[in-house]
């Protein structure tokens, strides 16, 4: 028997680089505390800015009903840019405004006895319901898929129409929000676990894409949380001008300080941190009213199309005093067209 020695050689070589790449991936995955198919999104995900901080670590963790419901509700926030807040405390082992808000618009429900169990695992079931009236409250729309989970029988009555709901939703790559976990099955009775959660999530923030896209070309109002060389993050808030009399009694009545001595409102019931590219044609407008930056001489302290090394220089100051002064911004995608100070907005 002859052998090739060239084609030995390739074939070494070919499956050294192979092993090389997998062990590099397991490494990675390994730092990042996650399952390698899970990674990349994960990294994408917290790259977005909705997953909160004390979710972004030990990912193969099972995820609590309370994290779950955090997690949501920010998801919601970045997707739709609304917010919604609750007056009552719906929960007598919990006081969580994100849980009681999800309450109130039937995402989600207790235990019983006026129980939430927060710090209990969330099980796949419980989790696909919650989604399924997040899909529903979203409007989002479904797809014909037939899709028949092999253990269904351990489904819960409550919950099966919606293990098969959730599989209708897909992302922009087709995707179901919510998928199996091998071999068939749905695996109801597991709890979720962090990854499992934010991979879904995700895939939720990309379902229906036209319309997250269509609200994300909108102007929005933030507060700046930290800036670098090509990103920004920002906290999106609600602004409120003194003449919006509906929305200031609207507030009142669920207990919001509504009081204005500046002449407006930031209501930013949590934080929720999301970050955007900043481009070489993002637009700079901020009010210079050191005059530090514009001509001494000028009468209007406005400056427009300031360059990136001025802003950063202006800006910093509002972050390290973590500031509640807004700025608005128009953005396109996931880049930043402008970012505009106001004077009528500024302490």
């Amino acid at each position: 028997m002859k052998f090739n020695v060239k084609l030995l050689i390739t074939i070494f070589c070919i499956t050294f680089i192979g092993l090389c790449a997998t062990i590099y991936a397991s490494d990675i995955a390994a730092n990042l505390q996650c399952s390698a198919w899970a990674e990349e999104s994960i990294k994408e995900a917290v790259e977005l800015g909705f997953v909160p901080e004390k979710l972004q670590f030990n990912y193969t963790d099972d995820i609590t009903r309370d994290d779950f419901c955090r997690l949501v509700n920010e998801t919601y926030f970045f997707k739709t840019g609304e917010t919604y807040a609750s007056d009552r405390n719906y929960f007598k082992d919990t006081g969580q405004n994100y849980i009681d808000a999800l309450y109130s618009r039937g995402v989600v429900k207790g235990v019983g006895n006026n129980m939430f169990a927060p710090e209990r695992p969330i099980t796949r079931q419980e989790a696909a319901v919650m989604l399924s009236k997040l899909a529903e409250l979203c409007d989002l729309e479904k797809t014909d898929v037939n899709i028949q989970y092999t253990d269904e029988n351990d489904f819960a009555a409550w919950a099966k129409d919606s293990i098969y709901r959730i599989s209708q939703y897909k992302d922009n790559n087709g995707v179901s929000i919510m998928t199996g976990t091998g071999e068939g099955n749905f695996s109801p009775l597991s709890n979720c676990t962090k990854e499992q959660a934010i991979v879904t999530m995700l895939r939720f923030v990309f379902a229906d894409e036209s319309s997250y896209k269509q609200n994300c070309s909108n102007e929005i109002c933030a507060l700046i949380k930290d800036i670098d060389k090509n990103t920004i993050t920002v906290d999106p808030v609600e602004y409120i001008a003194s003449d919006d009399t509906e929305r200031i009694a609207e507030l009142s009545k669920q207990g919001v300080n509504t009081y204005m001595p500046n002449g407006y409102l930031i209501y930013d019931p949590y934080e929720v941190n999301i970050k955007f590219a900043l481009t070489e044609d993002t637009v700079y407008n901020f009010i210079d009213w050191e005059r530090e930056f514009a001509d001494e001489n000028a009468e209007d302290p406005n400056i427009y199309n300031a360059n990136k090394e001025d802003f950063f220089k202006y800006i910093q100051p509002y972050i390290e005093k973590d500031s509640k002064v807004p700025f608005f911004f128009k953005i396109s995608g996931n880049n930043v067209i402008s970012i505009t100070e106001k004077v009528l907005t500024s302490i």
